[in-house]
């Protein structure tokens, strides 16, 4: 599963960029697949279980060890809980009323999000009118998205729109997270207690939602779960940190604009949702904005 290779030289960038998004985009429309039959709590529990085998067995053919500082462990938990369980289930559960592309284009905002935490409380950021610009631009996205969608909406949409909205502010919250994690330990050991913690953390609410009685695996969701767990949770989750790793996050941090661009057009083509000019034109604002935010003045 190593990548290392594949990033040996610079010019490899653009087409990783490209990979990456086009795999991370097609996330939710196979959340969309998998969550018609299966409940949403258990698809997101199984598909950690299902990444953390692949880690596992990955590992120790490896030989890697498993031991990690405690210090550390309790931190990659914290980390597993903010960036890993809560935006996923809240992202699944929003998917039930929310389509695949809007929740993409909606996800986008998250460097937006980062950028606000990481002023108030890293103070790693500096505030001028150029930044808040952009920020009320992107906001401003975001309610051209919702706000057109919601007024022929009812509330289960509205309350979906509300869950990926908090599944992006829980990735900005978790990215400032992972900024502090040891970058001395494995990157697939990392991955591997990510989501295995995230995997029991799920548990309790798969059991306290009736995941398992409420769901009845349709042949399709299951081959959904299936993908989810072994090429996007597993394969596609650390060839980012690979990428991130060799070419820096800033630069990694652009498949984000491309990604809600391959969402919309499989969510189009495979699921036939229907696009309106709102996405589009809130969509873009919300790009801009995160691009120009994070790349400074």
């Amino acid at each position: 599963m190593s990548h290392q290779w594949y990033f040996s030289m610079n010019k490899k960038y653009i087409p990783t960029l490209l990979i990456l998004a086009s795999l991370w985009g097609s996330d939710y429309m196979f959340i969309k697949i998998g969550i018609s039959s299966i409940h949403p709590s258990l698809f997101t529990s199984l598909r950690f279980l299902i990444a953390s085998i692949v880690f596992f067995v990955f590992l120790k053919i490896k030989k890697v060890s498993f031991k990690i500082p405690l210090k550390d462990l309790l931190f990659i938990f914290f980390i597993s809980l903010i960036d890993v369980y809560l935006p996923q289930i809240l992202t699944t559960t929003g998917e039930k009323t929310v389509a695949s592309g809007i929740t993409s284009v909606i996800l986008s905002s998250s460097p937006i999000f980062t950028f606000i935490f990481a002023y108030f409380f890293l103070k790693e950021e500096k505030i001028n009118f150029y930044k808040i610009f952009f920020v009320i631009l992107g906001f401003l996205g975001v309610f051209i998205i919702f706000y057109k969608e919601l007024l022929n909406s009812n509330e289960f949409v509205i309350t979906g729109f509300i869950l990926i909205l908090l599944a992006s502010i829980a990735y900005a919250v978790g990215l400032i997270l992972l900024k502090k994690l040891n970058n001395k330990i494995d990157v697939y050991l990392s991955c591997f207690y990510l989501v295995l913690f995230a995997f029991f953390i799920s548990i309790p609410f798969t059991i306290f939602s009736k995941g398992v009685i409420n769901s009845n695996f349709k042949i399709s969701s299951v081959l959904a779960l299936f993908y989810d767990g072994i090429v996007l949770q597993a394969f596609t989750y650390s060839f980012f940190l690979n990428a991130v790793r060799i070419f820096g996050a800033s630069r990694t941090a652009y498949v984000g604009y491309f990604m809600p661009i391959f969402s919309i057009i499989y969510g189009a083509i495979f699921l036939k949702e229907v696009l309106t000019i709102n996405i589009f034109v809130g969509g873009a604002l919300i790009l801009l904005s995160a691009y120009f935010i994070e790349k400074g003045s």
